[in-house]
């Protein structure tokens, strides 16, 4: 009977649920401060902005979880500190860190580094540099200048007024209605890095600088310069006014270019080495044109496809792609006064060269 009443007891026990443990703390705060976030353990982490001069940290922690860690809260000259640490004489990290909501004045700088967990940052103006370990990064409804970086997940930009740098190690990079400060293309160009995912920007004023190694790369917009290098996706600039460098080792290259037919600076170089290249120019634009498709002829000829009259040329070789002898098929001209170089180069795909309708 004894041992009856001990098993439903131990039953009533493990059924009950895990209580959490919960800090709550706030600091006076001026606006134009700093919020210094170090979360050694990990842990996901949410700031937002709101209409007060103070600093709200709010952070749980499931029971348990926070053995072996200790937080930090606490005021300092430049601002507003918040940090965990390991208490385990094993090292760094921990199972699971506290999760934080922190509440700033909204115009705030922020710096922030976590060894593990996801940042979410809304409605806040001021400088910026987040970085976390394996977690996803969300900026939005804000006015931010800095850099923001994960080692493994995706990083979305949306809604944002500044110059934002935003790279990731194995994630998507998506940037969603961002503009500069003053509106125009006076700022800084943009640049988006990541080692494994897509790209996606929606417009980039002052040009941009984007690379994946496994990704497509989308951009809508564009003034200035397009650099876009991916090693195995396709590549779309819906517009650019401006000189353009894309290059892809895997898929289709698409690009329209827009502006003064007349101007110059707008050279193009665009490659693939396995896929088909569309370029839309304005009419009458001034360029002149080199075209080269390298491909195997027992795979069939390829064709350059051009509104104006191109000088072609096919040289058949009897090997493969990689051997010297393999076949040749060359597009050139000189058009309008041959004031922007457009090359374009791939093996085996068609090439379009068409005017704007």
């Amino acid at each position: 009977m004894k041992k009856m009443l001990y098993v439903l007891l131990l039953a009533v026990l493990v059924s009950q649920p895990m209580l959490a443990k919960q800090i709550e703390e706030k600091i006076d705060a001026s606006p134009g401060d700093l919020l210094e976030v170090d979360l050694e353990t990990g842990g996901s982490l949410e700031i937002r902005g709101w209409d007060q001069n103070t600093v709200m940290v709010r952070a749980t922690s499931e029971d348990g979880d926070a053995d072996g860690q200790e937080i930090t809260i606490q005021k300092t000259s430049k601002g507003v500190l918040v940090m965990t640490e390991s208490t385990k004489k094993w090292g760094r990290g921990h199972s699971h860190g506290y999760d934080l909501m922190i509440n700033v004045p909204r115009v705030y700088d922020l710096e922030i580094e976590t060894m593990g967990g996801d940042i979410e940052v809304n409605g806040v103006e001021g400088d910026m540099e987040g970085e976390t370990m394996g977690g996803d990064i969300e900026l939005k409804d804000s006015e931010v200048d800095g850099e923001i970086e994960t080692m493994g997940g995706e990083v979305i930009v949306a809604n944002v007024i500044g110059d934002v740098d935003g790279s990731s190690m194995g994630g998507n990079v998506t940037y969603k209605n961002v503009t500069r400060r003053s509106g125009e293309s006076s700022g800084d160009a943009v640049v988006i890095t990541t080692m494994g995912g897509d790209i996606e920007l929606g417009s980039a004023p002052a040009g941009a600088s984007v690379e994946t190694m496994g990704g497509d790369i989308e951009i809508g917009d564009a003034a200035k310069f397009v650099e876009a290098e991916t090693m195995g996706g396709n590549i779309t600039v819906g517009t650019v006014d401006g000189r353009v460098e894309a290059s892809t080792m895997g898929g289709d290259v698409r690009v329209t270019v827009i502006g003064d037919p007349q101007a110059g600076g707008k050279d193009i170089e665009l490659s693939s080495m396995g896929g088909e290249i569309y370029l839309t120019v304005p009419r009458n634009f001034s360029m002149e044109v080199e075209i080269e498709i390298s491909y195997d002829k027992k795979s069939g000829v390829p064709e350059i496809v051009s509104d104006e009259p191109l000088t072609i040329e096919n040289e058949e070789g009897g090997g493969g792609l990689l051997r010297r002898n393999g076949s040749t098929l060359t597009g050139s001209g000189s058009f309008n006064g041959g004031k922007n170089k457009v090359e374009i180069e791939t093996v085996g795909g068609n090439v379009y060269l068409k005017y704007a309708s």
